[in-house]
């Protein structure tokens, strides 16, 4: 009889891992009918339910397995997203933080306590959470943007931020209190601000280091610079601060005192300061100061060095490719330090695409399927799926050499070996002989002059059986952006950094420009310079419905393979809506949804589609 119950709980765990969770339920409830004990087939079923959006369901045989091992940290995870699930968050986090105490170093527990608390807002201290957050900071295996807005919420409550903030003017002693906070430091070195209000503060925390050049204060003086840097510095500059930059440019780069460099640092990119070089050779500075001059010094130098070597695969001759390459020459997008694994373990493509399109079935790739990644930027993609789908040969292309640039350094440093990165339009690719199983272009055919003209060179170049991830901007999801692209116009507001500046203020205090401030708080791009002329100041912009994207896929001849949602209340609505698996893959049903829900492609659609073998 165990046998029996065995073989289906070994049947589960296959359909599971290929991503057919009806057949894994089916599979696992037959091993539980045959031995109601068989706890490993109790955790898989809660499991598969919890992944099918099941989540209260999936308690109950999360419950039976966690009663049997209560401290087996993979059951306590999915106990704790499931309780996340179906509302009750501190519960859930209750059960997370269980998780990571019986296995700290397993990034997918502690990924999971990101995913909820970002929902939270702290109203008390609590030393364990901020200590946590400190690792995430500190862990290179983690992109720092999840955690940042739950981070910034858990300072605000810390007497030293509390006191900052309410205080009109800054003095030395907020300073030096303000200097003791590991978490402030960590949150202005190694992220992006991604409040208003955290911006407000950074402002003024900025300015009295400027105007106070307190050596004392140094490693805070830093950190405001690598926050600065980071965010491409997009944040308000007063009269005094403008004033105080061109003092210190007169200045020989080389006399500078370490506090003097520091604030200059918090303007403007030393690379961009004059006689700057004359720094590296400097004995005098810091551990902190010189982390401010590797970022904004040696690194963009050795990139400038990368840029004359770079391949060049096509010639860019079109008029929008010239421009379009221009503001990403200007703006390297998006800026980025660190790779975010998605969990401990790497995947096969192959086994991926399995389980997260409804349609596809491995039709027999090679060893090595070839990946291309067009429109690549700084890279954070391509080297993404490097990491993730180590059996991938790779081919990076952008029209940017500065974009290229920062990727290939970025790839030297994670020592990657499975990504080329080359320069080239997209709209020449159809010269290349080569022809790849996989083909990732999000968030790139939407700034073409032809946008189905560019996809069809890339189906041209994907092989019978292959897949393709496509990201179009949805007319829907970014009424509010339109609005604001068409206010710019408007206004006739030109996209230097100075008028950009401006302009992200004016939105934050003008009446009559009230009706953008929501892009403070739905997306990120707001708070960095490239990210905002990415969003609202592009040079080339389309934006697309569902019919529309239903007729392009028909004219291409590829079939519609589902879409990437990460918003799992989205996911639960639309099943509700529409129960039939079939109707999952069905663009009219998909329309109707966004039509009552506009919101839920406010990134953008993110779908796969597949070429006929």
């Amino acid at each position: 009889m165990a046998s029996n119950a065995d073989s289906h709980y070994n049947q589960g765990r296959v359909h599971r891992a290929a991503g057919q969770l009806q057949l894994a339920a089916e599979s696992f409830q037959r091993a539980l009918a045959i031995d109601p004990s068989f706890t490993a087939a109790a955790l898989g079923l809660g499991q598969t339910y919890y992944e099918s959006g099941r989540s209260s369901e999936a308690l109950h045989y999360l419950e039976q397995a966690l009663q049997a091992e209560p401290n087996n940290a993979d059951t306590l995870c999915y106990c704790g997203q499931a309780l996340a699930d179906t509302g009750q968050t501190d519960l859930a986090l209750v059960f997370l933080r269980k998780a990571i105490e019986a296995a700290p170093d397993t990034l997918s527990y502690t990924l999971a306590a990101i995913g909820v608390l970002q929902g939270i807002e702290f109203s008390a201290h609590d030393a364990w959470y901020e200590q946590f957050l400190v690792d995430c900071l500190d862990n290179p295996r983690l992109a720092h943007a999840a955690v940042t807005n739950v981070a910034t919420s858990l300072l605000w409550i810390k007497p030293a931020l509390r006191d900052a903030l309410a205080a009109n003017s800054l003095d030395s002693s907020h300073l030096a209190r303000l200097g003791q906070e590991p978490l402030l430091l960590r949150l202005l070195s190694k992220t992006m601000g991604r409040s208003w209000a955290f911006e407000v503060f950074f402002t003024k925390l900025r300015q009295t280091l400027a105007q106070l050049c307190d050596p004392e204060h140094l490693t805070l003086m830093a950190g405001v610079a690598e926050q600065a840097f980071n965010a491409g510095y997009v944040q308000y500059q007063s009269e005094f601060e403008a004033e105080l930059e061109i003092a210190l440019l007169k200045k020989e780069a080389a006399s500078l005192t370490p506090a003097e460099l520091m604030a200059l640092a918090s303007y403007r990119a030393l690379v961009d300061v004059p006689g700057a070089t004359e720094i590296l050779a400097r004995s005098d500075l810091s551990e902190t100061t010189e982390r401010v001059i590797q970022r904004t010094l040696r690194e963009p130098l050795h990139e400038r060095e990368l840029q004359s070597r770079i391949e060049s695969l096509t010639p860019i001759q079109s008029d929008v490719s010239e421009r379009v390459q221009a503001q990403y020459e200007e703006y390297p997008y998006p800026r980025w330090i660190n790779i975010q694994s998605v969990d401990d373990r790497n995947e096969r493509l192959v086994d991926h695409l399995t389980q997260h399109s409804l349609i596809f079935q491995d039709p027999g790739w090679p060893e090595r399927p070839r990946v291309l990644v067009p429109g690549c930027g700084t890279g954070y993609h391509p080297l993404s799926l490097a990491r993730k789908h180590p059996e991938t040969d790779v081919l990076a292309i952008d029209l940017s050499r500065t974009s290229l640039a920062y990727a290939i350094r970025k790839q030297q440093e994670l020592k990657f070996t499975n990504v080329r990165f080359c320069q080239a339009d997209l709209l020449g690719l159809g010269e290349l002989s080569d022809r790849f199983e996989y083909i990732d272009c999000a968030g790139v055919l939407h700034h073409l002059e032809s946008p189905l003209e560019g996809w069809r060179v890339l189906s041209r170049l994907l092989e019978p059986g292959g897949v393709m991830r496509i990201g179009l901007y949805s007319e829907l999801a970014r009424r509010t952006i339109v609005a604001a692209r068409e206010k710019i116009a408007a206004m006739r507001i030109p996209s230097t950094p100075a008028a950009i500046r401006n302009f992200r203020q004016a939105i934050m205090s003008d009446p009559e420009l009230s009706a953008l401030r929501s892009l403070a708080s739905t997306t990120a791009d707001f708070f960095s310079m490239g990210d905002i002329r990415d969003l609202i100041f592009h040079v080339q912009e389309h934006r697309f419905d569902l019919p529309t994207i239903k007729q392009y896929l028909e004219r291409l001849g590829l079939e519609f393979g589902g879409f990437l949602l990460s918003d799992r209340d989205a996911v639960r609505n639309f099943h509700s809506l529409n129960p039939a698996e079939a109707q999952w893959l069905d663009l009219d049903c998909w329309a109707q949804f966004e039509a009552q829900n506009p919101s839920t492609f406010f990134g953008m659609y993110q779908f796969y589609c597949l070429k006929a073998g």
